[in-house]
């Protein structure tokens, strides 16, 4: 018998769409590639609760959480550098 896994990855509300994906694309296509696997995400009016559960068997289980944390940590990366870049178009030099 295969060991389970439960893991949780913490997310900013923000970040929720980038897990589900467009229209739940992305949550349709890791339940088709991995369907032992159940993922619940909190809906975005759930201001309260800041994690996604992953459970399953084990190697799949880790698979689908090491996804979500690659597109959780390429958002965080995209915001990152949308901060910068208004900071830098917003910075006004002034020369007397």
């Amino acid at each position: 018998m295969e060991e389970k896994l439960r893991e949780a990855e913490q997310l900013l509300s923000y970040m929720r769409h980038q897990v589900v994906g467009p229209r739940g694309e992305t949550l349709r296509r890791l339940a088709q590639e991995y369907p032992a696997v159940r993922m619940t995400v909190p809906p975005h009016s759930d201001t309260r609760t800041a994690s996604v559960s992953i459970r399953g068997p084990r190697l799949e289980a880790a698979v689908v959480a090491d996804c979500v944390s690659a597109r959780v940590q390429a958002a965080g990366q995209r915001q990152h550098r949308r901060q910068s870049n208004k900071r830098q178009h917003s910075t006004r030099v002034f020369i007397n």
